[in-house]
């Protein structure tokens, strides 16, 4: 089986007879950090015979399409073609991918959520597109959304998604000056 694009070791690799993409992956030192997890494409004679999208079973324990590799086949592991990160107030922080019209409330949900600490607002640094700037001036815009608003807004390459902490309240008096008990 010939292993191309974004894995560890890219090149031909003999395997057990009942080896599968996943455990394929594997014996190739699995996808490098630039490859797409969610477009693995199993090609067989010269044509895509199925795309794997590893975050279903990464992330949500689905079962992949778990199609036998044969002799001659290829897996290619595409370049990940967006980059979210995920920071602070979620289970699983880091860096994930997302497809065209996925929204920042997947994303987070790709992070296994908020922690029970995490605020209502929620930070986006958004990265402007090259056409939009200008030299000398910051190359994203900073933007709060509330909780509410996160599954009508979509996921851009380069969102950096920051989940705030909520703040410590104290319901407290501190009565200073003229007292016999300050």
């Amino acid at each position: 089986v010939n292993f191309v694009g974004h894995v560890i070791y890219p090149g031909i690799h003999s395997l057990h007879p009942f080896s599968n993409v996943l455990s394929g992956l594997i014996h190739a030192g699995g996808v490098d950090t630039t490859g797409s997890l969610r477009n693995i494409q199993l090609i067989r004679n010269g044509e895509i015979h199925t795309s794997i999208d590893m975050y279903e079973f990464f992330i949500n324990g689905k079962n992949v399409q778990n199609t036998k590799l044969r002799n001659g086949d290829v897996i290619s592991v595409p370049l990940r073609k967006s980059w979210i990160e995920i920071t602070n107030e979620v289970n699983r922080p880091g860096i994930y991918e997302a497809y065209k019209d996925e929204t920042i409330y997947k994303m987070i949900e790709y992070a296994s959520g908020m922690t029970n600490r995490a605020s209502s607002k929620v930070l986006i640094s958004r990265i402007k597109p090259f056409e939009n700037r200008i030299a000398g001036e910051p190359i994203s815009n900073n933007f709060y959304l509330l909780y509410t608003e996160l599954k009508k807004t979509k996921a851009q390459n380069g969102d950096k998604i920051n989940i705030l902490k909520m703040l410590d309240e104290t319901n407290e008096v501190e009565i200073i000056g003229q007292v016999k008990r300050p």
